[in-house]
């Protein structure tokens, strides 16, 4: 589970990338990415959970047995797939899937709203946190997926400044959840 797991945040952060590169005027597209291998970002994120994944794997050999049975499972994606579905993710935001402590206020009254936080445990001793939000940091976001509610429930993520609520907000519309805004 948890390679399959790990496959699915190293496509996501790839994706993210790609997502900043472009963004940034880099590349627009995989093939672009790949031709130009000098606008890649240094240290990749997948490359560290890739390093973690044997350690996990040694401690737990049943684990890795069934991981690896399920990782067969997975279909693999192509370049055009992923494309599809990143232009089809960013062509149904709406002011970037952002909401204002208001208009949160406002829904959490209406409807129910997985709140979640994507901040460090110490920033939420020392910043407080929203009662209620679960809090999951981002760097362990792609190893909770369980955690998290359906994929139609609407969920509302927010950290301190806003860049890590938008990273774990794009993730997560990239791996199926249709309603995932981020706090302002």
């Amino acid at each position: 589970m948890r390679l399959k797991k790990g496959l699915l945040v190293s496509i996501v952060l790839l994706l993210l990338a790609s997502l900043a590169l472009s963004a940034c005027g880099g590349p627009q597209t995989v093939e672009e990415l790949i031709e130009e291998p000098e606008a890649a970002v240094e240290e990749a994120p997948a490359e560290e959970a890739a390093a973690e994944q044997p350690e996990a794997a040694a401690e737990e050999p049943e684990a890795a047995e069934e991981a690896t049975e399920e990782v067969a499972e997975v279909e693999e994606v192509g370049e055009a797939d992923l494309d599809t579905a990143f232009t089809a993710f960013l062509g149904n935001m709406v002011a970037y899937n952002t909401i204002s402590p208001e208009a949160l206020n406002e829904a959490l009254a209406e409807e129910d709203i997985f709140l979640l936080d994507v901040r460090q445990p110490e920033e939420l001793e020392e910043n407080g946190y929203i009662e209620g939000a679960i809090n999951i940091p981002l760097r362990e976001l792609g190893e909770n997926l369980d955690k998290l509610p359906s994929f139609d429930t609407s969920i509302v993520v927010y950290c301190g400044s806003g860049w890590r609520a938008t990273i774990a907000m794009t993730a997560l519309g990239a791996l199926g959840w249709t309603d995932v805004r981020s706090l302002v």
